[in-house]
């Protein structure tokens, strides 16, 4: 009796994310429509409905006329219901972001020349409970996330940081902290905006610590994100800067220029860029050989330059992210509500 009531319970709450799925991507829906789709009794429909009414999830905007002169109440998902926070942690910054339900950003702050380190637990903490009150509708705020690299997460000293920060962080606010790395969190942001079943979420950060690849199979986060240090030369955006320093007569301020001002056009400059890219590429390569990807999508500030990049893989399923560098931010905010996008 016992198991029997427990799978009851999974029955339930899968039919409650995958309606929340379902809702979170349509406009306005009907319960026939849910019921439809997803092959649910309209009792059933009717009971998570209800639910999501209480919980304001759903607004009842009016009535349609249906087929013999029925009427069908009309629906639409609320996506600022609930907001949560994210919280990644960089090689060289910390960033936070409040976010709501479908991820769209409200308030961000970046923190920098903050030490990885227990000495700084008080300060970041105080830091986050002050972003938390300049917040008008803290109140509403449901969840935490926090991310951090691969890398950083093999040093014992790291963990041992990410442990207590999580735990002070609760005592403080009395809001959950849910901890992702952070290719991971960004793999599970593009997954909820995709129909793709399988998908790797490449992270390439300023820094070599901060590129790393994260993996969705079957609607499981694999391995919680791999640290591509062992399996890919240097493609971090530091590096590339660097090339192109070395190659240069001209400075170059930030990694921005080396697009914004067509330096990659030049003889010597394009051979980098592919060297660059075929990197990438080969690494990418060497994922699909020992998974079953449909979809990699890119991530960090080189996104913001897919229109130039793009072309340049030769695979047909790599995007780059409308997210940029924002993309593991946002899945950091979204790690509360994760059961309810895989």
């Amino acid at each position: 009796m016992e198991i029997e009531t427990i799978y009851q319970k999974r029955e339930k709450l899968k039919n409650k994310y995958n309606l929340f799925k379902f809702i979170s991507k349509v406009e306005t829906f009907t319960k026939l429509d849910v019921s439809t789709a997803l092959k649910l009794s309209i009792p059933t429909v009717s009971k998570i409905v209800d639910d999501f009414l209480n919980e304001n999830l759903i607004n009842d905007i009016g009535v349609s006329q249906g087929g013999l002169g029925r009427k069908s109440t009309i629906y639409r998902y609320n996506p600022s219901a609930f907001y949560s926070l994210g919280i990644l942690i960089e090689s060289n910054s910390i960033k936070f972001l409040i976010a709501n339900l479908q991820g769209q950003k409200i308030r961000k702050k970046t923190l920098t020349n903050i030490p990885i380190s227990e000495n700084s637990i008080d300060k970041i903490v105080s830091e986050i409970k002050n972003f938390i009150n300049d917040f008008e509708l803290n109140y509403l705020i449901k969840g935490i996330g926090l991310s951090i690299s691969a890398f950083n997460m093999k040093n014992n000293d790291s963990k041992l940081f990410l442990e207590n920060l999580s735990k002070k962080i609760t005592e403080t606010t009395s809001i959950e902290v849910s901890v992702e790395r952070m290719a991971s969190a960004g793999a599970i942001l593009e997954y909820s905006q995709s129909n793709n079943k399988n998908l790797a979420f490449l992270n390439i950060g300023d820094n070599l610590n901060d590129v790393e690849i994260g993996l969705i199979i079957d609607g499981k986060t694999l391995n919680g994100g791999k640290s591509a240090q062992k399996f890919s030369p240097d493609i971090s955006n530091e590096t590339l800067t660097k090339n192109f320093k070395n190659l240069s007569s001209e400075p170059i301020n930030n990694f921005h220029e080396i697009f914004t001002k067509n330096m990659f056009e030049k003889e010597d400059g394009k051979k980098i860029l592919e060297t660059y890219v075929f990197a990438i590429s080969s690494f990418l390569k060497n994922v699909q050989l020992i998974t079953d990807i449909d979809k990699i999508v890119i991530g960090g500030r080189i996104a913001e330059h897919a229109n130039i990049l793009e072309e340049l893989f030769p695979e047909e399923n790599v995007k780059f992210s409308q997210y940029n560098e924002d993309s593991s931010l946002i899945g950091t905010a979204l790690l509360p509500l994760k059961e309810y996008f895989l």
